[in-house]
C-alpha cells in the first residue's frame, strides 16, 4: 500500500504593507488548502488569493478589496545587475522581471507570474495603505541562489525580537562583507544601508555579491528531506545539520511546538555507559554543543519519530534555530503513522478517536514453554518405629533396597509444600511413588428418563469406595443421552463433598438425538479441576435439567475417569512433582499468526488473506469516477471478483499470506480485548468440532482413532457405519478448544524510538482443552509486523 502523506506544518507570517511600493522576503510556502495552487500553469489564482480580499478560515488578517495593484519577482537567469533601478521608473520594460498585475487595473492580460513562494522576495505595490496581510503556510529551508559579481534581490531568516545589523550580519561572508546594500524606503526608493543599520524580517533587499557565494547567513540549517524533516509514514529517523560559519562558536538553541506528553520527537543521544539512548526531544534544546569556534564548524541532531505516542495519525509543527546573533531559521517537520484511522486509541487520545495500528499483521509466535501434563505425586510419610530421637528404617523400596529415615529439621526435606510432621521429626527420603488407580465405571445402559420442563430433573449416582479413596485428578466424564434438543439441557455433576460444575449449559444450536458428551472443556461455572484432591469415596451425582418445555428423553449413561490415590496413614503428604503451568521446552517450534484490525478498531484472527486490486470505474465526471484500489481478500471464493496486485512472468497475480497454524469456521474470529498495540492485550477462544477435518482425533491410522473398537466394529449404541464419518459425535472423537491470548509488550522509546509502530512483540499463550484429560499450557514470544495498511477485508 502506499505510504500516508503526513499533515502540514504551519507559520503564520505577518507582512506590514504600505500604500506604494513594498520590497517583502515571504518565508512561507502558502498553504494548498487555504489558497488554491494553479490549475494551469497560466493560472495566476493563488496570487489573488494570497493577497486577495475575500475571507479564508484560519487567516485573520486580509487586504481590502481594490488594495492590491501587482506583484513581482526579480527571475534573472543569471543575469548580471550592476546598478539597481527604482520600481517607480517602471519595470514591465527591464528584462528580468516578472509581473502579477490585479484584474482591477486592467492590465492582467500582461501577467506573467503566476504563483509565489517561501524563501523568495517580491515587489508588492498597493493602491491603499497601511494594510497588514498574514500568509499562512509551511516554511521551507530552500537555500538562496547568488549570482556572482552582481546584485541580488533577497531576503533573510531575521529574528524579529533581536534581529542583526547589516554589518554584523554579513561580516562572516568574504563576497558580503563591506559590500552595497540597498533598502526600499517609503517613497519607493532605493537607498544604501548603513553598516549599523537593522535588518528587518520579512523584508528584502538589493545586496551586492562580490564573486560567488552560497552564504545562507551566520549559521546554515540543513535537514536531510532539503525541504525539512519529511518523516513521512515510512521514514524512521532524519538529521538536523547546523554549520557555524562565524568561527566563533554561537550559543545556537531550538525551540519547537510538537506534542510533548507524550513526546512524539525523540534526538540522538549516548548515556554515560556509551549506549545509544533516544530521549525526547525537548520543547527548549540547547544551547547545541559542541561549537568549538573552528570555521565551519558542524553540529549534527539525529532526530526521530515515535509514532507510537502519536496523538493522532499525524503531526506537523516547527522547530525554530536561533543562533543568538540575531537569525531564526524555521525548520518544518511532518510524520504520520500511515494508518487509516479508527479503533484503538492513539497515545493520550479518547478511546475510539483513531488507531495506528489499521491494516494486516504478520507474525510469528515461537513457543519455547509447555505445561507437564504427565504429572506425577509422591507420598511422603513419618518413618515407623522412629522414637524421635534416631532414626529407624524405610519400608522397602520397589527395588527391595532399605533406607535410612532423614532428619526433616536438618533441612533435608522434600520439595515444597512438604511439612515436618508433627508425630516424628523423621520421614522416610525420595518418598514412595505413587501412580494411582485409573478408576472407569459407568451406570448399566438402560434409559433414565428426562421429564420435560418444568418438572424436576433427573438425578443418577455412581458410588465410589473404599473410603480412603482420594481424587487427584479428575480425568473426564462421559455422558450418553438421546434428546431431540440437548439445546434444553443443563447437566451438573456433584462431588461427595458437595462440590458442584456445570458440565453443560444447553445453548442455540446444540445437537439433537442420540448425543454423545465429552469432558473437558465443561461450560461452567467451574471446572473439572475444582475435583482436585477432593475426596473420592461416596456418591457422585449426576443432574440433568429440562429448562425449556416441549420435548423429553432420555440419559442412556455416564461415567467418570480419574486418577485416584488409597492413602495408607492419613498422616502422609503427597508433594506433586511436576508444574502445570508452562516451563522451557526441549525445542521451540513456531507458529504463524495473521490479524486484521480494521478502521473502526475490530481486530479479527484470519487463516489466509490475499492482496489484490479492485478495478476503478469511470463515470461521466470525475466527481462520479471511483478509482481502483488494493483490497485484503480473506475469501477465497471471491478472488475472481478482483485482479492482481503485482506481475509474474506478466500475468497479474495476488500476494497471498496464509497460516495453517490453527483453524475454525469461517473466514476470520474476532479477537476481544483492550486492541492491537503496544501495552494491549487481544483473545480468542477457538473450538474444533469432534468432526473438523483439522481435528487430530480424525487421524484415520491411529487405532485409537478410528472410531472401531478393538474388536474392529462401531461401538454400540453408534448409529455411524463403519468408517464412522456420519456420525456427529462418537467415543473416540471430541472436540478441542484453544484459548489464545497475546499480550504486547510496551516499547523501549528510549532505546529504540521506531518500536511499537509497524513491527510489534509480545507474549503467545495458549491453553488447549480437550486433547489431554488436563488443560496442555504453551507460551512463547511473539513479533508481528505490518504487511498492509488496507483498513477492511472481503470476506
Amino acid at each position: 500500500s502506499v505510504p500516508a502523506a503526513a499533515a502540514s506544518p504551519t507559520h503564520v507570517q505577518t507582512l506590514n504593507l504600505q500604500a506604494g511600493w513594498n520590497a517583502i522576503y515571504l518565508e512561507v510556502d502558502p498553504a494548498p488548502d487555504l489558497y488554491p495552487e494553479p490549475v494551469l500553469e497560466t493560472d495566476p489564482s493563488q496570487i489573488s488569493q494570497v493577497f486577495g480580499s475575500g475571507p479564508i478560515a484560519g487567516v485573520t488578517n486580509r487586504l481590502p478589496a481594490g488594495a492590491l495593484e501587482s506583484v513581482w519577482l526579480w527571475s534573472p537567469a543569471l543575469e548580471v545587475v550592476e546598478f539597481v533601478q527604482d520600481p517607480a521608473d517602471g519595470l514591465e520594460a527591464v528584462d528580468g522581471w516578472r509581473g502579477y498585475f490585479a484584474d482591477a487595473t486592467g492590465t492582467a492580460f500582461l501577467t506573467n507570474l503566476f504563483g509565489v513562494r517561501g524563501n523568495q522576495a517580491y515587489l508588492v505595490h498597493l493602491n491603499t495603505g497601511p494594510h497588514t496581510v498574514d500568509v499562512v503556510g509551511a516554511p521551507t529551508l530552500r537555500s538562496t541562489e547568488w549570482v556572482p559579481d552582481s546584485f541580488n534581490l533577497v531576503g533573510f531568516h531575521v529574528d524579529p525580537a533581536t534581529p542583526p545589523t547589516v554589518g554584523s550580519y554579513f561580516q562572516y561572508s568574504p563576497a558580503h562583507a563591506g559590500q552595497p546594500v540597498y533598502n526600499l524606503n517609503a517613497g519607493g526608493v532605493w537607498e544604501l544601508m548603513l553598516p549599523s543599520t537593522a535588518l528587518q524580517s520579512g523584508r528584502s533587499y538589493w545586496v551586492y555579491s562580490e564573486g560567488p557565494s552560497g552564504y545562507q547567513g551566520p549559521i546554515e540549517v540543513v535537514a536531510s528531506g532539503r525541504a525539512g524533516l519529511e518523516f513521512g509514514s515510512a521514514i524512521g529517523n532524519l538529521d538536523l545539520t547546523i554549520f557555524d560559519h562565524t568561527g566563533t562558536g554561537p550559543s545556537v538553541t531550538a525551540t519547537h511546538d510538537l506534542p510533548t506528553g507524550p513526546a512524539v520527537l525523540a534526538h540522538w543521544q549516548l548515556d554515560v555507559d556509551g549506549n545509544t539512548i533516544w530521549p525526547p526531544f525537548p520543547a527548549s534544546y540547547g544551547p547545541v554543543d559542541p561549537f568549538d569556534g573552528a570555521a565551519l564548524d558542524v553540529h549534527n541532531v539525529p532526530l526521530a519519530v515515535r509514532r507510537a505516542d502519536f496523538p493522532t495519525a499525524e503531526i506537523a509543527g516547527i522547530i525554530q534555530v536561533r543562533d543568538g546573533l540575531g537569525s531564526r531559521i524555521l525548520v518544518p517537520l511532518s510524520a504520520a503513522t500511515g494508518a487509516a484511522g479508527g479503533g484503538t486509541p492513539f497515545a493520550g487520545a479518547a478511546a475510539g478517536a483513531g488507531s495506528a495500528y489499521t491494516g494486516l499483521w504478520v507474525g510469528t509466535a515461537v513457543v519455547n514453554a509447555v505445561s507437564e501434563v504427565r504429572r506425577s505425586v509422591k507420598r511422603y510419610c513419618p518413618c515407623p518405629g522412629s522414637d524421635g530421637t534416631s532414626g529407624g528404617s524405610c519400608p522397602a523400596a520397589n527395588d527391595g533396597s532399605i533406607s535410612a529415615c532423614r532428619l526433616a529439621a536438618a533441612g533435608d526435606v522434600p520439595p515444597s509444600p512438604f511439612t515436618p510432621f508433627a508425630s516424628s521429626p523423621y520421614y522416610c527420603p525420595n518418598g514412595t511413588d505413587s501412580e494411582g488407580k485409573y478408576e472407569q465405571e459407568y451406570d448399566d445402559f438402560v434409559s433414565d428418563p428426562i421429564p420435560d420442563a418444568p418438572a424436576a430433573g433427573i438425578e443418577s449416582t455412581i458410588t465410589f469406595a473404599p473410603a480412603t479413596l482420594d481424587v487427584l485428578f479428575v480425568n473426564f466424564v462421559n455422558v450418553g443421552l438421546d434428546h431431540p434438543s440437548t439445546a434444553e439441557l443443563d447437566i451438573d455433576l456433584e462431588s461427595p463433598d458437595g462440590t458442584v460444575v456445570r458440565l453443560h449449559t444447553g445453548t442455540a444450536g446444540d445437537p439433537g438425538g442420540n448425543t454423545d458428551f465429552f469432558y473437558p472443556p465443561v461450560d461452567g461455572p467451574g471446572s473439572l479441576t475444582d475435583f482436585d484432591r477432593g475426596p473420592g469415596a461416596g456418591v457422585w451425582k449426576l443432574r440433568i435439567q429440562d429448562k425449556t418445555a416441549g420435548n423429553t428423553g432420555s440419559l442412556g449413561y455416564w461415567g467418570i475417569g480419574f486418577t485416584t490415590l488409597d492413602l495408607a496413614e492419613e498422616a502422609c503428604q503427597l508433594i506433586e512433582q511436576g508444574n502445570e503451568q508452562p516451563v522451557s521446552a526441549h525445542r521451540e517450534f513456531e507458529l504463524r499468526v495473521l490479524l486484521h484490525c480494521d478502521e473502526t478498531g475490530t481486530v479479527k484472527l484470519l487463516k489466509q488473506a490475499t492482496i489484490m486490486f479492485q478495478e476503478g470505474v469511470e463515470g461521466p465526471t470525475e466527481a462520479t469516477t471511483t478509482p481502483g484500489n488494493f483490497v485484503l481478500v480473506v475469501n477465497d471464493e471471491r478472488l475472481s471478483e478482483f485482479t492482481g496486485s503485482s506481475l509474474r512472468d506478466g500475468v497479474p497475480v495476488g500476494t497471498r499470506v496464509s497460516t495453517v497454524a490453527y483453524d475454525f469456521d469461517g473466514n476470520s474470529q474476532v479477537l476481544s480485548g483492550g486492541g492491537l498495540g503496544p501495552g494491549q492485550m487481544l483473545e480468542t477462544a477457538l473450538t474444533l468440532a469432534p468432526t473438523a477435518p483439522t481435528n487430530p482425533f480424525q487421524h484415520r491410522y491411529h487405532p485409537d482413532h478410528n472410531v472401531l473398537s478393538e474388536e474392529g466394529v462401531p461401538f454400540a449404541g453408534d448409529p455411524a457405519s463403519v468408517d464412522g464419518l456420519s456420525s456427529p459425535q462418537r467415543f473416540e472423537e471430541f472436540s478441542i478448544e484453544r484459548a489464545i491470548r497475546l499480550v504486547f509488550d510496551t516499547p523501549d522509546l528510549l532505546a529504540d524510538p521506531e518500536a511499537g509502530q509497524d513491527f510489534l512483540t509480545g507474549t503467545f499463550e495458549e491453553t488447549l482443552s480437550g486433547l489431554h484429560f488436563q488443560d496442555i499450557k504453551v507460551q512463547g514470544q511473539l513479533e508481528l509486523r505490518r504487511l498492509s495498511t488496507i483498513g477492511t477485508i472481503e470476506e
